[in-house]
């Protein structure tokens, strides 16, 4: 929410204030009803629609980083062994081509991280044979953290575009709702309580709107 919209809300509970609090005097303006129900139903919009920009779930950047390196550190446990293997065999092609420290995955972008886990996996399962050091089940470990990761990494900006949905976009619209009513609201406080006993009501409302 932007400050301006901070400054708007502040004001619509302030008018909201302001009919409970004179609901005796204003009830006695007949119009008045109809507009207080448009306001109040705009303010309740306004007010679920923070509440899915504040509670909408969402994976948040830290847990999924966390999973990335999950990622990383269960790759390069079986790749350290596997390259010393490799490296007493002899192929020291194999063995560079093994030899990752965690930050060539946890540096990369999240696609690019993927798909260089995946391509070392694959280096890792086609020679088991030779890397003895190294199992099936070692592999399907792996296979299981890239995909823990790969399921989640995008969910921060889906869950971002979500908010936006049913949070951001919604309020521009409510809030232009709510001060069409507040607006009719004051025009019927001025014209029936101007100059009466309810005069001060005029000016209340009126510095609760701009104050």
């Amino acid at each position: 929410m932007t400050n301006l919209q901070k400054d708007k809300l502040d004001a619509c509970n302030r008018v909201d204030a302001f009919n409970t609090n004179n609901a005796n005097a204003i009830k006695n303006i007949v119009e008045y009803g109809a507009e207080q129900t448009i306001f109040t139903n705009a303010l309740l919009s306004i007010n679920i629609a923070l509440q899915s920009q504040q509670t909408a779930a969402r994976m948040k950047a830290v847990l999924v980083l966390s999973l990335k390196v999950q990622m990383a550190n269960t790759l390069v446990k079986y790749l350290e062994r596997a390259v010393v293997k490799a490296t007493q065999l002899g192929n020291l092609d194999l063995a560079n081509n093994l030899n990752k420290p965690i930050s060539y995955i946890t540096k990369a972008t999240k696609n690019v991280a993927v798909a260089k886990a995946n391509d070392l996996r694959d280096l890792l399962q086609n020679n088991l044979k030779d890397i003895t050091n190294v199992t099936k089940d070692d592999i399907n470990e792996i296979t299981n953290a890239i995909a823990a990761y790969n399921a989640q990494k995008d969910q921060p900006q889906i869950n971002q575009q979500q908010r936006k949905a049913t949070g951001t976009n919604p309020l521009p619209g409510c809030f232009k709702t709510a001060f069409k009513a507040i607006d009719s609201m004051y025009k019927l406080v001025n014209s029936y309580f101007k100059n009466t006993e309810n005069n001060d009501l005029v000016e209340v409302l009126c510095k609760k709107v701009c104050k």
